[in-house]
């Protein structure tokens, strides 16, 4: 299992090149195809609000499986009485 430690680190990665392609792609992809020359600011604003939504969809659909693995279980009782295997030693 991964540690929180870990987990912010990996979710902050993601994060930081995800912005950086969005705001890479962004400068490409406008004037090929919309002819419109974006500003760097303009750009890096967009990247933000776009990576935030993102965020917001992937912390939804990660707790959304988390309830789906857990949340439903505890509800109905299933998991109270479950042993935790323990390693042998």
């Amino acid at each position: 299992m991964q540690s929180r430690t870990m987990s912010a680190i990996e979710m902050t990665t993601g994060k930081v090149l995800g912005f950086i392609t969005a705001v890479a792609s962004q400068m490409v992809i406008y004037p090929l195809y919309f002819e419109q020359h974006i500003p760097i600011t303009q750009n890096m604003q967009l990247g933000l609000i776009f990576m935030s939504i993102a965020a917001i969809k992937s912390y939804g659909v990660r707790r959304f499986f988390n309830w789906l693995q857990w949340g439903r279980n505890n509800e109905q009782g299933r998991n109270e009485n479950v042993e935790i295997p323990r390693a042998e030693t």
